[in-house]
């Protein structure tokens, strides 16, 4: 495939005989309709985007080139029976219903009228439409398929998909609410980091690093229990957000240093995996901005680090 930028003077006639092809080819191939008004790029400004379209097959790469300049997107991906059976997509569209969403654009399901013979077949829609109970069979089943693909993509965009926490965006959304539902009571937040990952991945590699990342989640999760919610927002940075006061933050971060000495003692990990966290009590009311009491506990944070160890190696000590 060649990309061509058009210029100002050029036309599609132009275009057509650099590249020893059609006009009706470069038409159909780029959705262009007559009279084929060409966009101009770079130097001119697009003042309106248009709906793209695209079947699952069709590679991440193109999708990444062209989202950026649609509106929304046209999937090309189910089909359906005369009797109004919803037919499942194969490969699977959710790479492009992902990949729309990460760029802020719609993706609008489009149904596919495919024969058997691979053809596009107008009978089968003329006997879905003609049907009413055809016709309220595949409605159903798109109501359907579209809730279970939000709550997969709603999923995949709150969490982190190394550790199952919240990500950065999921614990800010759970975090507003939580202070929204909670006015005039006191909040605990947490900010917690991995003690030393740069060296247990320099020294042990990236698995292990990724494994002590994934320690770190459940002994947060552990600690700050069903009342708070967690979150990784940053490589080796992790937030928690939980009813209650000064002591309970002095209770919650005994107990992470408590479970985080248990698993050390009975591991067999050549390297300590160990959580420094700081915390800050707020209450929670409309004048509280959450990403300025983030900071408070960061600050927090960085005291409890000056305590951790020189290093994570268990034969480092030994030899001390």
């Amino acid at each position: 495939m060649s990309i061509y930028l058009v210029k100002e003077e050029d036309t599609i006639d132009k275009i057509a005989g650099l590249y020893d092809v059609s006009v009706e080819e470069i038409a159909y191939i780029n959705q262009i309709p007559y009279p084929y008004r060409l966009a101009v790029s770079p130097g001119v400004k697009m003042t309106a985007s248009a709906n793209g379209y695209a079947y699952p097959y069709i590679s991440p790469w193109v999708l990444r080139q062209t989202l950026p300049y649609m509106s929304g997107l046209l999937v090309f991906s189910y089909g359906f029976t005369e009797e109004g059976e919803l037919i499942q997509p194969v490969p699977s569209d959710d790479t492009m219903r992902r990949m729309a969403e990460e760029y802020g654009r719609n993706a609008y399901l489009t149904l596919t009228p495919i024969g058997p013979d691979g053809k596009f077949s107008n009978s089968r829609i003329h006997a879905v439409l003609m049907s009413e109970e055809g016709t309220e069979r595949l409605l159903s089943g798109l109501q359907r398929e579209v809730r279970e693909k939000n709550e997969v993509l709603n999923f995949l965009s709150e969490s982190d998909a190394l550790t199952g926490s919240l990500n950065r965006r999921g614990f800010m959304e759970k975090a507003v609410q939580m202070n929204r539902e909670n006015a005039g009571k006191e909040m605990l937040i947490l900010f917690a980091d991995l003690d030393h990952l740069k060296e247990i991945n320099d020294s042990f590699g990236h698995i292990e690093g990724d494994f002590a990342i994934r320690r770190c989640a459940e002994t947060l999760k552990s600690a700050v229990g069903e009342n708070g919610v967690t979150g990784r927002i940053g490589g080796d940075e992790f937030c928690a957000m939980i009813p209650g006061n000064e002591d309970d933050g002095q209770r919650i971060r005994e107990q992470i240093r408590r479970e985080s000495n248990e698993f050390n003692c009975d591991s067999d990990k050549p390297y300590y995996v160990e959580l420094s966290v700081g915390y800050h009590v707020v209450r929670c009311g409309s004048e509280l901005v959450i990403s300025d009491v983030l900071k408070d506990a960061d600050k927090a944070l960085y005291e409890e680090k000056k305590k951790r160890r020189k290093s994570v190696k268990k034969h480092f000590e030994q030899k001390k």
